[in-house]
């Protein structure tokens, strides 16, 4: 099998509370009524890829909702980090297991809490595709053409254009504010989608070259292992490293102001939902799944209602949930 596909199942979404919780977080939520995030996910795999070839990369603490979100996965495609040390080491982990049953493997590594769409998502991955084969010794990632000066996402400055959308990565720039993000889409930065491409061996020879603590005997000795991001551990620290420009539908959905950007809404911009009564009221987002909510006389409020708890917060202000936290 040449295609492996990585889902990144990790993170407790803390922004999201109080829906997303430890026990059931952000990955295993249905936000749409379409489906969780994770399950989006692999049924967007699963349109040009076989089951066979998705890999879920979780904690064994979730894999009851992995097995009940995703039940089509093979067990022995799952594999269980012993507890959360960010991406790198469960990156080095889906490494050492999809090597030794599929050596000459393309891998592709997928955030399971993103949202994309359009056509040109499966295109992109194909181009992707092609110049690692040509390309071994390289690493790729996917960068989306910006659609405004976003300060909750990572950027990709780039370098030379190597063809076609192809360029050389100049540098990644962490999430900025309002001023550096104008000033990054004025310069033709690229957001960071967080999606990854590369020869699984070549990834391999990198955890050697830059974080040796991570090779196959050490990775058996889990609890001194440090976090790291694969950002961080190897991205930023080659120069063999190239990003694809594309500009398919993708929002990382970190916070519930980036729902309420996404949600449909009435003629007063509040969020269209079932069980919401308003009047005189506008640009507010509700999340009211159980219960009817009447709003009166507000703006700019994110409202979660839900069985047993209620969230009001500013618009604007939900990264804060995650400190409230």
């Amino acid at each position: 099998m040449n295609i492996i596909n990585i889902i990144l199942v990790g993170g407790s979404g803390k922004r999201f509370w109080p829906l997303s919780t430890k026990s059931n977080p952000k990955q295993f939520v249905d936000f749409f009524g379409k489906g969780s995030f994770l399950k989006l996910t692999v049924n967007r795999l699963k349109k040009e890829y076989s089951i066979n070839s998705l890999f879920i990369i979780t904690n064994k603490k979730y894999s009851k909702l992995i097995k009940k979100c995703v039940p089509e996965i093979l067990e022995s495609n799952i594999v269980y980090e012993p507890s959360p040390k960010d991406t790198a080491p469960a990156i080095a982990l889906a490494c050492q297991k999809i090597y030794k049953i599929y050596p000459k493997s393309t891998m592709r590594v997928f955030p399971s809490d993103h949202y994309i769409k359009g056509a040109e998502f499966y295109s992109t991955l194909r181009i992707a595709d092609r110049f690692i084969d040509q390309n071994p010794e390289s690493l790729m990632t996917i960068g989306i053409k910006p659609s405004w000066p976003s300060t909750g996402y990572g950027y990709i400055s780039l370098g030379d254009n190597i063809k076609n959308k192809i360029y050389n990565v100049d540098k990644f720039i962490e999430k900025p504010n309002s001023t550096k993000a104008k000033k990054l889409i004025s310069n033709k930065s690229l957001w960071n989608s967080g999606i990854f491409i590369w020869k699984t061996k070549t990834m391999i020879e990198y955890f050697k070259k830059y974080l040796p603590e991570l090779d196959e005997i050490k990775l058996s000795n889990w609890s001194n292992i440090n976090p790291v991001s694969i950002d961080v551990g190897i991205m930023e620290k080659t120069q063999n490293i190239f990003v694809i420009k594309s500009k398919f539908q993708w929002n990382d959905f970190g916070t519930w102001d980036a729902i309420y950007d996404f949600s449909n809404k009435d003629a007063d911009l509040n969020s269209k939902d079932q069980n919401l009564i308003s009047l005189n009221s506008k640009n507010n987002f509700v999340f009211s799944p159980q219960n009817k909510t009447v709003i009166y006389g507000v703006e700019n409020l994110i409202i979660i209602n839900l069985k047993s708890i209620t969230l009001i917060l500013p618009r604007g202000k939900s990264e804060q949930v995650k400190i409230l936290v």
